[in-house]
């Protein structure tokens, strides 16, 4: 790996979720329609800041490789992400973490990140 994935190094206004989705236009806006329902499901009418795509997808070899969007969020923080992991868990997706030097997914498994394949994009 050439660069150093979102979340591997703490910053000081954002915070990042990797959310499992197929690399498409129309998955992302199902992403981000998907977590706004969930905030409106959680009753987060009033949340400050933003979340957005950081144009990286990380491949986990899973039992199947398994594709995930880097996500950041700034602003209402935990909010963010509890509408994230509200989504992803109602449409049964995974999410996940970087922890040093591991990719940490929500149902407990660790991947090495070194195990993962990376790749920036400018678009989808």
């Amino acid at each position: 790996m050439s660069f150093t994935l979102p979340g591997q190094i703490p910053h000081p206004t954002k915070a990042f979720i990797y959310v499992e989705s197929a690399h498409s236009r129309r998955a992302l806006k199902r992403l981000f329609d998907g977590f706004a329902e969930a905030a409106r499901r959680l009753g987060q009418s009033n949340r400050r800041g933003s979340i957005g795509t950081e144009n990286v997808e990380v491949v986990v070899p899973l039992p199947e490789p398994t594709v995930f969007q880097a996500l950041s969020m700034n602003g209402d923080v935990s909010e963010w992400r509890a509408a994230v992991i509200e989504y992803a868990q109602h449409e049964g997706l995974l999410t996940a973490a970087v922890h040093g030097n591991f990719f940490v997914l929500s149902d407990c498994r660790q991947v090495p990140v070194s195990d993962c394949a990376v790749a920036r994009y400018s678009h989808v």
